[in-house]
C-alpha cells in the first residue's frame, strides 16, 4: 500500500490527528481489534482504539506500538513514519491541546493517573526495574509488591509509570483496582469489565456480577482460575494491579474475606497473568503475618 502523507497543515487537535489515523486504518480495511491482533498486541485494543477515537494520543512509552500500527496500516516508508512521529511530537508540545483540555502538568497533592504518563518524570530507573521483574520468568509465581511510605508516590509510579509501559510497549492488559471493603468483589468487577471489553461490549457499572465471582463465601481459587481462563481464551497478558493494598487491613472489616482475597491474589500469578501492587510501609508487618503475602515480601 502506498504511504499516505499528512495534509499540508499539521493537525491542530488530537481529534484531527485521530481522523487522519482513522483514514489510514479504513484504507487498510482493518477493525481496531483486528489491527491490535496484527501488531501483536491484542490486549491493547482499548488503548489503540483511544488513538483512533481521539480520546488520547500515543504516549512516549507507546511509540514502538504506534510505529507497528502505522506499518500495519500501510505506512511503511521510513520518511513518512518520521513525519507521523514529528506531527505527534508537535501535537504533544502544542499549547492548544493542553489549554483546550484545561490540563496542567502540575498535579499538586493529587496523584498521577495513566492519562498523565507523559507528565510523569524522575522514576524511569525504578519503573524499568519493576517492569522487568513483572515480565521476567523468575519470580513470576509470586506478586511483585512496591512498598513505600505514605505519600512517597507509589500509586503515581504504578498508574502513570508502570502501567502505561506495560500496556503500550508490551501489550499487557492491566486490571487496576483498590480492595476497599469488599476486595473479592473489587477484583471481580475489574475482571468483569475487561471480559466485557474483550467481548466487544460496554460493561454496565451497575450490572450484577455472577455469584461465583463475587460471593464472599465462595472459593477464592475459582476467581483466580477465571482470570487465567480469560487470559488464555482472549490471548491476553493480564497484569492484576492492586493499588493501596493496605485497604485489606484498613477498609475490609471481615478477616475471613481478607484471607480469601489474599489467597486469591497469591494464586493469580501464572504464565499469562502477573500481579503487582502498592503497600504502605507501615503495614509491612501486618502483611508479613499473612501467609499468602509472605513470599512476596521476603
Amino acid at each position: 500500500m502506498d504511504p499516505t502523507p499528512f495534509h499540508t497543515q499539521p493537525p491542530l487537535s488530537r481529534e484531527e490527528f485521530a481522523a487522519e489515523l482513522t483514514r489510514l486504518r479504513e484504507k487498510a480495511d482493518l477493525t481496531v481489534r483486528a489491527l491490535a491482533a496484527r501488531v501483536g498486541a491484542p490486549g491493547a485494543h482499548s488503548t489503540i482504539g483511544g488513538w483512533f477515537a481521539g480520546q488520547n494520543l500515543p504516549s512516549l512509552g507507546s511509540l514502538p506500538l504506534f510505529r507497528r500500527v502505522l506499518h500495519a496500516c500501510g505506512v511503511t516508508d521510513a520518511v513518512e513514519i518520521e513525519r507521523w512521529l514529528e506531527r505527534l511530537a508537535e501535537l504533544r508540545r502544542s499549547r492548544v491541546l493542553r489549554v483546550a483540555a484545561g490540563a496542567t502538568p502540575y498535579r499538586g497533592l493529587a496523584g498521577f493517573e495513566e492519562r498523565h504518563a507523559d507528565w510523569f518524570f524522575g522514576r524511569e530507573h525504578l519503573r524499568a526495574v519493576i517492569v522487568d521483574r513483572l515480565l521476567a520468568e523468575e519470580g513470576a509465581d509470586v506478586p511483585q509488591l512496591l512498598v513505600g511510605a505514605s505519600g512517597s508516590g507509589k500509586s503515581s509510579l504504578l498508574r502513570a509509570g508502570v502501567l502505561p509501559v506495560l500496556r503500550g510497549e508490551h501489550g499487557c492488559v492491566p486490571l487496576l483496582f483498590a480492595p476497599g471493603r469488599d476486595p473479592m468483589r473489587a477484583l471481580a468487577s475489574a475482571l468483569s469489565a475487561e471480559a466485557a471489553l474483550s467481548a466487544g461490549a460496554a460493561p454496565s457499572a451497575g450490572a450484577d456480577l455472577p455469584s461465583e465471582w463475587a460471593d464472599p463465601t465462595g472459593d477464592p481459587l475459582a476467581l483466580a482460575a477465571r482470570v487465567a481462563a480469560l487470559a488464555q481464551r482472549e490471548g491476553l497478558r493480564i497484569v492484576v494491579a492492586v493499588d493501596q493494598l493496605e485497604e485489606v487491613f484498613t477498609a475490609c472489616p471481615d478477616p475471613a474475606e481478607r484471607e480469601r482475597f489474599l489467597r486469591c491474589l497469591a494464586a493469580l500469578p501464572a504464565l499469562d497473568v502477573r500481579v503487582t501492587g502498592c503497600l504502605r510501609a507501615d503495614f509491612y508487618g501486618q502483611a508479613l503475618d499473612q501467609p499468602p503475602l509472605a513470599a512476596a515480601l521476603q
